[in-house]
């Protein structure tokens, strides 16, 4: 449990720094939703990519508590619990990665 729940701390910090590292802060406005058939239709401030890794941080504590909580009852799950919150930084980090490579072009 402890693994997967330590990665997706480290997953979760892989955002923050990406975020901070890669975005460029001084244009007014970046694309945060793009779709393949019209093009950018989400736009907003740097800011607004934070919501990401805040949602992370915010699944791996619930996920965190959940695993807690059923490691006298249940093993199996708990471990289930720990690896969804790694799962679901991977699904983050390849999104902000994706916003990023967006708003690059």
């Amino acid at each position: 449990m402890t693994v997967s729940i330590s990665a997706a701390v480290l997953c979760n910090a892989a955002i923050w720094l990406m975020i901070f590292w890669l975005v460029d802060r001084s244009v007014p406005t970046v694309i945060l939703h793009y779709n393949i058939f019209f093009g950018p239709d989400g736009f907003g401030t740097w800011v607004d990519l934070l919501v990401l890794p805040v949602f992370g941080l915010v699944v791996i504590a619930l996920n965190y508590g959940a695993a807690s909580w059923l490691w006298q009852r249940d093993r199996f799950l708990t471990y289930v619990a720990a690896s969804l919150a790694l799962f679901v930084q991977t699904i983050l980090i390849t999104a902000t990665a994706l916003v990023i490579a967006v708003n690059r072009t």
